[in-house]
């Protein structure tokens, strides 16, 4: 947990057992704490569907198969990121790889193949 939030959750945790109210300044901090917890999932969430959507584009094999294809993906995508990085991806990515490059806008990649095959396995909500 970065230290800002550690520093926050003390102290709230001090106002709580304390049964005092909460000082406005640490309510912004914990409503600013909160707000980029939840961008930062949201963010996740868009990369696992561009995730998803790549498999789909993969030929058909077991989850775990696509997982190792999209890690090799990735890699090679990795070798040419710096010029990537800076390009604004397909709206309508129709490639593996397209796909991958507009997900690691919103969120890092992960970096094996386990982490790939969870997200896979994981049903969109």
């Amino acid at each position: 947990m970065p230290a800002r939030a550690e520093d926050t959750l003390a102290r709230l945790r001090v106002c709580r057992d304390a049964n005092r109210g909460v000082p406005a300044d640490l309510v912004s901090d914990t409503i600013e704490i909160i707000e980029a917890l939840v961008e930062s999932e949201s963010l996740r969430a868009r990369r696992d569907a561009l995730i998803r959507r790549a498999a789909l584009l993969l030929p058909a094999d077991r989850p775990y198969a696509q997982a190792a294809r999209l890690l090799e993906e990735q890699r090679t995508m990795n070798r040419t990121w710096h010029l990537l990085r800076g390009t604004q991806p397909s709206p309508t990515p129709d490639t593996p790889r397209a796909c991958l490059h507009a997900a690691a806008l919103y969120a890092p990649l992960p970096r094996s193949q386990r982490h790939f095959y969870r997200i896979l396995a994981k049903s969109p909500d």
